[in-house]
C-alpha cells in the first residue's frame, strides 16, 4: 500500500482542495482502479472550497471590532457579536457551510471504482478516503500545541466577550481607563493575539498528505482489491457490491462528499447501503473507532459500530472508541443523509499528533502496521456482513 501513497506524492506533491493537483491525482486514481474494479467513474462538481477556512479571517476582523465598539457602543458590539457567533457556529463548526454563497466556485472531480459480487447485490458497501492535503497549518507546526490552543481559543472568544458584553449591559458597567470592567476590556485585548491563528492560518507549503489522508485512500483501495476475484484479488463476496470512493476537497469541509451525497444518496438509500470511512491511519497504536463527531452533532451508526468492534476483536487488533474533540470526516456526510456511516481513524484523539496538517504529514511518518491491521479487520467484517445476508 505505501507503494500507491509514494506514487502519488511523487507524481502529485500535496493536492490543495480544488487544485490542478488535487485533481490530476484523482484521474491517476481512476486509472488505478480501473486495473482492478468492474467499473470506474469521475463525478465532477463545482463547490466554494475556500469558505470554510477563508471565513475565519471575516469572523476574526468582525471580533476585533467588536472589541473596540464596546469602548463606545456597546448595544451595538452585542449585537454583532450575536450574529457573529451565529454565523461562526453555523458555517464553521457545525459544517453547515451558511457562508458558501460569498465564495467563488473552483471545479473538483471524486472518484469511484465498483466491484460487483458474485451474484444478486443485496447490499452496497462504500469504503472511501480522501486524496487532498492542506496547506500547512503552520501556528500548529510553530507552536505545537499552543498553536491548536489558540486556534481553540481564538473560537471561544466569541461568546466569551459576548458574555462580558452582556454584563456590563445589564449590570450598567461603564468601561472608564483602570477601573475593574476595563481590566477584564484589557485581558480581552491580550489574548486577541490569538486571532493570528485566523487571520493568517496556512503556509505556503501543501503537504504531502500521506497519513492525512493516502493511508485512507490506500486502504478503502487495496480492501477493494482483495474482492475483486479475478481482477488481481483473492475472492468475491455473494451479494456485497463494493464502491471504493476516493473523495475531493474534506480538507475545505467535507465538499465533495457532500456533493456526491447530494447527487447519489437517494439511490444510496434505496439499495441497501451503509459507508465505512478511513482517515489519517498513521499507525497501529492508535486505531479508533468514533461513535460521533462532537463539532458535527453527527452520531454514527451503532449498528454498524458494534459489527466492527467485534471484527476488531476477532482479528485481534487493539483499537479505541472514542470522538475527535475537533473536526470532521466524510463519514459525516453520509450519516446526516441518512446512510449508515461509520469512521475509522488512526491518529491520537487527545493531543496534536505532530503530523497532523503539518509538512511532517509524509510517508517517512507512516506506519504501515496500522493500514495492514485495519485491512485484516475489514476483510473479517465484510466476510461477516456478507454471509448475514438473506
Amino acid at each position: 500500500m505505501l507503494w500507491l501513497i509514494n506514487e502519488i506524492i511523487k507524481n502529485f506533491g500535496g493536492r490543495a482542495p480544488g487544485s490542478r493537483e488535487e485533481s490530476e491525482a484523482q484521474y491517476f486514481m481512476r486509472e488505478y482502479l480501473a486495473g482492478f474494479c468492474h467499473d470506474t467513474s469521475l463525478h465532477e462538481f463545482s463547490n466554494p472550497v475556500d469558505a470554510k477556512f477563508s471565513s475565519l479571517k471575516y469572523f476574526s476582523f468582525t471580533w476585533i471590532l467588536s472589541l473596540f465598539l464596546l469602548l463606545i457602543f456597546p448595544w451595538v458590539s452585542a449585537f454583532i457579536l450575536f450574529i457573529l457567533l451565529i454565523l461562526f457556529l453555523g458555517h464553521f463548526v457545525i459544517y453547515g457551510n451558511w457562508l458558501d454563497f460569498l465564495f467563488p466556485l473552483k471545479r473538483s472531480v471524486n472518484v469511484t471504482g465498483i466491484i460487483n459480487p458474485e451474484s444478486e447485490i443485496k447490499q452496497t458497501v462504500i469504503l472511501s478516503g480522501h486524496i487532498d492535503s492542506v496547506r500547512e497549518f503552520i501556528w500548529f507546526k510553530r507552536w505545537k500545541f499552543m498553536g491548536m490552543f489558540s486556534f481553540l481559543l481564538a473560537g471561544l472568544l466569541i461568546p466569551l466577550l459576548l458574555i462580558f458584553n452582556l454584563i456590563i449591559l445589564i449590570t450598567g458597567g461603564i468601561l472608564t481607563p483602570f477601573n475593574a470592567w476595563f481590566i477584564v476590556w484589557s485581558v480581552f485585548l491580550l489574548l486577541s493575539v490569538s486571532q493570528i491563528t485566523y487571520i493568517l492560518p496556512f503556509g505556503k507549503i501543501v503537504v504531502d498528505g500521506a497519513i492525512d489522508n493516502l493511508s485512507g485512500v490506500a486502504l478503502a483501495s487495496e480492501t477493494g482489491r482483495f474482492f475483486s476475484g479475478g481482477k488481481g484479488g483473492v475472492e468475491r463476496l455473494k451479494h456485497t457490491r463494493i464502491i471504493v470512493a476516493s473523495f475531493a476537497c474534506e480538507e475545505a469541509g467535507l465538499k465533495g462528499s457532500l456533493e456526491f451525497v447530494k447527487k447519489y444518496g437517494e439511490e444510496l438509500k434505496k439499495g441497501n447501503s451503509f459507508l465505512i470511512n478511513f482517515d489519517s491511519i498513521k499507525n497501529d497504536k492508535f486505531l479508533t473507532l468514533q461513535p460521533a463527531e462532537i463539532m458535527t452533532l453527527t452520531k454514527f451508526n451503532s449498528q454498524l459500530f458494534e459489527k466492527l468492534k467485534t471484527s476488531f476483536e476477532n482479528c485481534g487488533v487493539e483499537y479505541f472508541v472514542k470522538s475527535t474533540p475537533v473536526g470532521a470526516t466524510d463519514a459525516t456526510s453520509f450519516q446526516r443523509a441518512g446512510i449508515p456511516s461509520a469512521s475509522i481513524i488512526g491518529i491520537p484523539t487527545d493531543s496534536l499528533d505532530p503530523s497532523y496538517h503539518t509538512r511532517y504529514d509524509t510517508v517517512e511518518n507512516l506506519d504501515p502496521a496500522g493500514i495492514e491491521k485495519l485491512k485484516l479487520v475489514m476483510i473479517d467484517f465484510l466476510k461477516n456482513s456478507d454471509k448475514q445476508i438473506t
